[in-house]
């Protein structure tokens, strides 16, 4: 397997997942840690310093659609212009 091919279970490339991470962290700033667990293919996202506030998808798009939703009780989340 050659450096630049890195696949996650789904067939996502790791360039293309730090892209998306990159992207959420952007979006929403410095209250919430992201991550991808490679094991499940899925990305996750927590309040920072709050292990119990656990929330996962299995796209980047659909974790930020949960946030945007209010799913982590969001009350402070960035408004969408």
């Amino acid at each position: 397997m050659s450096e630049a091919a890195p696949q996650a279970a789904e067939g996502t490339s790791t360039a293309d997942i730090e892209k998306a991470l990159d992207v959420l962290r952007l979006r929403w700033g410095a209250g919430y840690v992201f991550g991808y667990d490679r094991e499940h293919g899925r990305f996750w996202v927590i309040k920072s310093g709050n292990l119990g506030s656990l929330l996962t998808a299995p796209a980047a798009e659909e974790l930020g659609d949960k946030l945007d939703g209010g799913e982590l009780g969001t009350a402070n989340a960035p408004r969408r212009p």
